[in-house]
């Protein structure tokens, strides 16, 4: 069977969400048996992290699937498609029509979508509420812009197994640090949790804990109960989030933006319960569940309040995340491959 090569560009590989997103995809094809082989080039190289990435792959076998190129081994004729994930550098570097991907929330990141030529074949979003973002936003024509829906992968038991730590339930987030995270709303929250609770531990994760570790430890009211650590790896997620499951774990997030929201998706497959913001993203991903979802006025205090009533009554709640993602990993995957076959002509 002949496969369809498509190369995508991207800034950086910084080990994070672009990167699970290509995994999965990877994963799913290959699963499907979908007739594409991705090729990966980062822009401006870390060889630290491209090997990281590069022995994932490997050790998850999708070397088939997935590889990755240096930007001075692109020959264009190589591949039918080419694909710019918000990295608009490249633009004036190809002969054929770009498809551009836009996954990030970040203003200064996004900024080059006021500047789109008729080079641009394509504008693809990982969800329906961020293209309808997008389109508000900058005024685009709703005809250029396509969903290419991001989904997580079917959860399954991992195969080391951690052992159940703590006595107490944890909230936790994991992820970056910085300002449409919400940093100070996720200290807010745990410190009103512990006015509520005072039997509630909480966990930071993040690739840039260290940036943020005086800010977060100065909370003396928190300095007993605060675990922070630093970011987790490709292989270390699903073992992370089974062990936060066996912990009566709770999910947080005070982001004001997401695109996609993968790792709330992420948590809710996993049959974690999840308390986040109420944006567009977030509230697609919980389908309205009003008790998952806080609002902006009195925020930290709403979540809060709705973090202790989940940990009085963890296993209902539990099972509300997985009924809610049982429906959205299907939905979602099943819409991936659809919108797939319309986009890559397959």
């Amino acid at each position: 069977m002949n496969h369809i090569n498509i190369l995508y560009i991207y800034k950086y590989c910084t080990l994070g969400g672009v990167e699970r997103i290509l995994l999965n995809r990877a994963e799913l094809y290959k699963e499907k048996r979908i007739p594409i082989k991705m090729h990966v080039c980062f822009l401006y190289e870390n060889e630290e992290a491209i090997t990281e990435f590069s022995n994932h792959i490997h050790s998850v076998s999708l070397s088939g699937r997935i590889d990755i190129l240096k930007r001075n081994a692109i020959n264009e004729k190589d591949f039918d498609f080419i694909v710019s994930i918000d990295t608009p550098e490249v633009f004036n570097d190809f002969k054929k029509n770009l498809i551009i991907e836009c996954h990030s929330t970040y203003p200064e990141s996004i900024q080059y979508l006021n500047h789109i030529d008729n080079k641009i074949k394509k504008i693809l979003t990982p969800s329906l509420p961020f293209k309808n973002f997008l389109l508000n936003k900058f005024g685009l024509p709703s005809e250029s812009v396509d969903v290419l829906q991001n989904f997580v992968p079917k959860t399954s038991r991992p195969k080391r197994i951690e052992e159940k730590t703590w006595n107490k339930n944890i909230v936790f987030y994991f992820g970056r640090l910085d300002s449409l995270k919400n940093p100070t709303e996720l200290i807010k929250t745990f410190q009103h949790c512990k006015t509520i609770n005072k039997d509630l531990l909480f966990l930071i994760a993040s690739p840039n804990i260290f940036d943020y570790s005086n800010f977060l430890l100065k909370n003396n009211d928190l300095i007993d109960s605060l675990i922070i650590k630093n970011g987790l790896g490709f292989s270390e997620t699903t073992n992370f989030l089974y062990s936060m499951l066996q912990n009566r774990g709770i999910y947080i997030s005070a982001s004001s933006n997401e695109s996609f929201g993968l790792a709330t998706a992420e948590s809710l497959s996993s049959g974690i319960p999840s308390v986040v913001r109420n944006i567009p993203a977030h509230h697609y991903l919980c389908q309205g569940y009003e008790g998952f979802l806080f609002c902006e006025k009195n925020g930290s205090k709403e979540a809060a309040e709705k973090i202790c009533k989940i940990a009085e009554d963890y296993e209902t709640y539990s099972l509300k995340a997985k009924e809610i993602s049982d429906h959205f990993i299907c939905n979602m995957q099943d819409e991936h491959i659809n919108q797939l076959q319309k986009i890559f002509n397959l």
